[in-house]
């Protein structure tokens, strides 16, 4: 395959406003070095351009990532802070409506290079306007194949584009009769234990930080997944008085929720950032507790709603639930959420112990909820309502009227007395 057009996607900052992961350290050098460097490897010679994106604030910043290859292989190019799309369509202003061109982010330092192979040739063959990885697919594998006519005539209609289809073209695409769109089914028999534990390894490396650093003040709301989740989770809650929002971090959310609720705790472990959410957030009603998310300090039946965002994945999960079962009252609310993972029996993220499908999520919350809604977030701010599939659940359920403090009903309780 001739004349490879590839776009690597990268940052210093993320959606959320924190510093990206691809800007950290593996063995020595940037993710994103790695990520260059895989494609580099793989499709050789074939590359007739491979450009490094990024946005205007970033401006000759990711420079320096040139000097790591030989010179002329890569281009940098900066624009569009809140717009990969119009930044796609400048850097390939010269190529022709029919060509293609293969987008990866720059994270993705283990890419699977073969199925974006496939899809390349799969795309051409087909006549397709994008090709993607399914949603709930790891996304350090994934890539995205656009045709460049496509792109071009999704934003010469941009006065009628959500601006968060901006962030993540292919879901526009995707959900438009207008155009031709396919799932790839990557060969999941290459993704063996032993293969998913060495990327772990890998990227265990680079997780410098415990958690995913956010900075409101940075952050671009259009591809922010984390402020989405809590401006999801206060449409459930608008009749909940007292609120927890467990491993709440620095503060940002819990004090998203503090405008709907009389009264919201966040609880986190990490004393440092319950003092800095102490600092930055000042409000009647809202208040900041150094707390293990598996033994609360509050009574049985106390709570209206529980808001547990990316934390089953770090934790025993059913004792995560049996604790926010208990000091939920009956019929109160939980909100969670967390990756949505069809390989996640082993998690590429270090810290995470383990991921779920959704079929395994749903089953292990229904164990001691009635589920009420699941939403499958697709990436940034994207989601359909009616579509649970994605690359993160969010899920809303109720602890069932009737049930006792350990979450068990009564009649269930009496029976394994018996039993």
């Amino acid at each position: 395959m001739k004349n490879i057009s590839i776009i690597v996607q990268a940052s210093s900052t993320s959606w959320s406003g924190g510093k990206d992961l691809c800007m950290n350290q593996m063995e020595g050098r940037p993710v994103l070095y790695h990520t260059i460097k895989e494609l580099l490897e793989y499709f050789s010679d074939n590359i007739a351009n491979l450009w490094l994106v990024a946005p205007e604030f970033d401006r000759g910043g990711l420079d320096f990532v040139k000097t790591f290859f030989p010179n002329g292989v890569l281009q940098t190019y900066y624009g569009y802070d809140a717009s990969p799309l119009q930044r796609m369509i400048n850097v390939t202003q010269n190529l022709k409506d029919e060509d293609f061109v293969l987008r990866v982010n720059g994270i993705n330092f283990c890419v699977d290079t073969e199925s974006a192979k496939e899809n390349l040739i799969l795309a051409q063959a087909s006549s397709y306007d994008c090709i993607r990885f399914p949603d709930d697919f790891p996304a350090l594998f994934t890539s995205d194949v656009y045709r460049v006519g496509a792109l071009r005539r999704m934003y010469s209609t941009h006065q009628d584009v959500e601006r968060k289809y901006f962030v993540h073209p292919k879901y526009y695409l995707s959900k438009s009769p207008n155009y031709k769109c396919a799932i790839s089914e990557p060969d999941k028999s290459k993704y063996s234990d032993e293969y998913l534990l060495s990327i772990r390894q890998r990227y265990k490396n680079a997780m410098a930080a415990k958690r995913i650093e956010v900075d409101i003040s940075k952050a671009i709301k259009s591809g922010d997944s984390i402020q989405l989740h809590y401006e999801l989770a206060s449409t459930f809650l608008k009749d909940s008085r007292f609120v927890l929002d467990l491993a709440c971090g620095s503060g940002f959310g819990t004090n998203i929720l503090s405008a709907g609720a009389e009264r919201v705790i966040g609880v986190d472990n990490d004393r440092e950032m319950i003092d800095q959410a102490n600092n930055l957030y000042r409000t009647n009603g809202l208040e900041f507790l150094a707390a293990d998310v598996l033994d609360l300090p509050y009574d049985s039946n106390s709570v209206d709603a529980v808001v547990a965002f990316e934390i089953i994945e770090h934790v025993a999960p059913k004792d995560l639930l049996r604790e926010i079962s208990r000091v939920l009252k009956p019929g109160g609310v939980m909100c969670l959420s967390t990756p949505q993972n069809s390989l996640g029996h082993i998690p590429t993220t270090s810290d995470h112990l383990r991921e779920f499908s959704l079929d395994e999520i749903r089953v292990i919350v229904g164990e001691l909820f009635r589920l009420e809604k699941i939403i499958g977030i697709k990436q940034g701010s994207i989601f359909f309502s009616d579509d649970p599939v994605g690359s993160n659940t969010f899920m809303v359920a109720k602890k069932p009227m009737g049930r006792d403090a350990a979450g068990v009903s009564r009649a269930e309780g009496w029976r394994r007395e018996v039993e």
